[in-house]
């Protein structure tokens, strides 16, 4: 599996590295063992609560090409590949579901979904028909962490210190010098130019106008002053074939914005620089080199 080929809506294959922003201080998720694994930071997890003893929960699928859809019920002890067969039907054509967890009441159904489109599709409850235990239900916790694109140049970084002279006794000439603060850029060019793209490259606000007999459907984004702090991951592989994540867990977005178009047309790309606005010692880059050993 391609890095990054679930980032870019119009299926152009981007590959060497992805980046995902999620709020500051958000965990990284669990490392990958394998390969990279896109599936992994995108999960939704259903949780079957109340101990029930029988029925059937419904999920609600929308967003990207999904207008809303509600699935056909679902057991309440539906394993990992029962609720995966419920949800591959409904998806669109290139985009598959990845299912672990279950069977059985108190525990949890793992979700996310690989393909082009994937990034888009949001898991919601739908109708609730367990029955027995005591008031069971389903919760759905949404991923935190948001695709902020691919690159097909990798990641470029670049670590800035700042220096302070140290003088004695007030000598014009300093003595030593010592770094008393320091920043971490990561830069490069997301495939490919969308409006959320923009909007995160921008730091800027954004508003939908639907298209009626006297409108057309407009997006807008406006700048913002004051920008969000975000938590940035990035991942690329190593020469293990391995995984290589850098995780930022305070960061802004708002440097180097721009346009280039690519050689294909439907390809476009938006350099992007993520600045670190938090302790440099905060900063991880974590190197996976090999996986578990049996």
């Amino acid at each position: 599996m391609s890095i990054g080929s679930l980032y870019n809506t119009k299926g152009v294959v981007v590959g060497q590295a992805a980046g995902f922003y999620a709020p500051e201080n958000t965990p990284l998720p669990a490392d990958v063992a394998v390969a990279f694994d896109e599936a992994t930071w995108l999960s939704t997890t259903v949780a079957v609560t109340g101990t029930p003893t029988g029925g059937t929960a419904q999920l609600l699928l929308s967003g990207g090409p999904i207008s809303g859809i509600i699935t056909a019920n679902i057991p309440y002890n539906a394993t990992a590949s029962g609720v995966k067969a419920v949800l591959d039907p409904l998806l669109p054509a290139g985009v598959v579901s990845v299912v672990n967890g279950g069977p059985g009441p108190g525990t949890a159904w793992v979700i996310a979904f690989v393909g082009s489109a994937a990034g888009q599709i949001i898991v919601a409850k739908g109708t609730n028909a367990l029955t027995g235990g005591s008031t069971p239900n389903t919760t759905v916790t949404s991923p935190l962490w948001t695709p902020a694109g691919a690159t097909e140049q990798g990641w470029q970084n670049n670590y800035n210190p700042q220096t302070q002279d140290i003088n004695i006794e007030e000598q014009q000439t300093s003595v030593g010098r010592k770094v008393t603060t320091a920043t971490f850029d990561f830069t490069a060019n997301l495939s490919e130019d969308t409006v959320a793209s923009l909007k995160l490259a921008l730091g800027a606000a954004r508003t939908v106008q639907a298209s009626d007999s006297t409108h057309f459907a407009v997006e807008e984004l406006s700048l913002q002053q004051d920008l969000p702090v975000l938590a940035v991951a990035l991942e690329t592989a190593n020469k293990y074939g391995m995984p290589r994540r850098y995780y930022i867990p305070g960061a802004t977005c708002a440097v180097n914005v721009g346009q280039q178009f690519a050689r294909a047309r439907v390809q476009r790309l938006v350099p992007v620089t993520f600045s670190s606005v938090c302790n440099v010692e905060d900063i991880r880059i974590r190197e996976i080199t090999g996986p578990p050993t049996p």
